[in-house]
Order: structure tokens, then sequence, then C-alpha cells
């Protein structure tokens, strides 16, 4: 329940929903079995059991994966799988505010939706409509990813740490207070990382030894 303006709850109503007696269940696409979800300011991804994507809300900067499409607007309040990559099988999604990174099954990152701040990683401050994948991170595996506001972060299987997108606030952990369109490595982490989680402007990282360090605002 919430609001529903870009059509965020994937219901049929399009109103804000006060009560989740309000609605149904969300119409989701035939035998998709939800593993896990994330949400941004106004879209939503669900991963299913099988590693395929299902998206629905505000699309205006590609954040739902779908493609540039004239059959809807800027908003898909009707969940849909994203077919651009049937063939991948996908094991984590994360959401930004208005970007999406997911992690396939042989450690590789796509991210798409907007670019302007460099959170997918790509090079460019270009919007992304479907799922690209980073090739820079292509040589590591990697073993989880976590979106923030406007930035992104990786965790390699070797416990190293990457981040890129918005550093305005020192949420890359690089020493700089600038943007990064490449994913670069965390390197004052002298410790191998076992898990990272973004907040709006901050990242954590948890040690193997269980330290747990944080930066940004």
């Amino acid at each position: 329940c919430g609001e529903n303006d870009s059509g965020q709850l994937g219901s049929r109503q399009r109103s804000r929903q006060q009560t989740a007696q309000d609605f149904g269940y969300v119409d989701l696409p035939a035998d998709s079995h939800i593993s896990t979800m994330s949400c941004g300011d106004s879209h939503v991804i669900a991963l299913s059991s099988m590693g395929t994507l299902v998206s629905w809300g505000a699309a205006e900067y590609g954040q739902l994966g779908q493609g540039e499409s004239k059959n809807y607007a800027d908003t898909m309040p009707f969940p849909r799988r994203i077919k651009e990559l049937n063939s991948v099988r996908f094991i984590q999604v994360s959401c930004g505010a208005n970007h999406t990174i997911a992690l396939s099954s042989t450690g590789k990152i796509y991210s798409f939706g907007l670019g302007t701040c460099g959170a997918l990683g790509l090079g460019s401050r270009s919007n992304r409509h479907t799922p690209t994948p980073i090739n820079s991170l292509q040589a590591a595996p990697l073993v989880q990813v976590a979106a923030g506001e406007n930035h992104s972060c990786a965790l390699g299987m070797d416990g190293k740490v990457y981040t890129w997108g918005k550093g305005r606030y020192g949420q890359l952990g690089n020493g700089r207070f600038g943007y990064s369109l490449w994913p670069l490595h965390v390197s004052k982490l002298r410790e191998p990382v076992k898990m990272v989680a973004s907040g709006s402007d901050q990242i954590f990282a948890i040690t193997w030894t269980g330290t747990l360090f944080s930066w940004g605002r």
C-alpha cells in the first residue's frame, strides 16, 4: 500500500492505496514465483525463482529495463518480464532511485536506468533502457550488488569492493568528492569484505573478521 502515481504498486488501480485491503494481489505474469525484490523511488524489480526479472512502475529513464517502447508512456503499472535477456539467469537485483543493477549467476553485472550521475558504470552519462553488461567488471567474478540513490556498489569473490556513480559526499570511498562513470576498486579497504550495503548516500562493508566500515554521509 502507499503512493501509486507511477503504477509502482502493480495493481489495476492508479490511486493511492491506504491499506493492504484496498487492493488485491500484484498482477504478476504467469508462472512468476518471486523469490526477492527491490524498490526504487517509483519503480520495482522482482526476481523470480527461475532467475528472470519482472518490473513495473516508473519508466521514464529506462529503469524497468523494458526497452524504449511506444506501447506505454513514462509508467508501466502492470508487471512485465524483462525479455531482453531471457538466456541470462539472475541471482540478485538492487534498485537505486532511478536505476537498477542486477547480478547474474555467472558473476556479471547488468545495469539500466538513469545514467546522469554515472550510476550505471558504463563510462557515460546516458540512460539505458535495456540491461547492459558492465564490461569493465567482467574479469572479476562478483557475488553481491548494492545500489544507492545515485551510486552503485559491487563485491567481488575475492572480497574487493567496487563503487561508481555519484561521489559528492564521499560515498564512493576513493578519497574524492566527484563522480565516477566507471567502477573503481576501494583500495583503502585492506581486509577482504563479505557483505556490502548501500543507503541513499553511504555505503557499509562488513569484513570476514567482523569489522564494520562505513563512508559517505
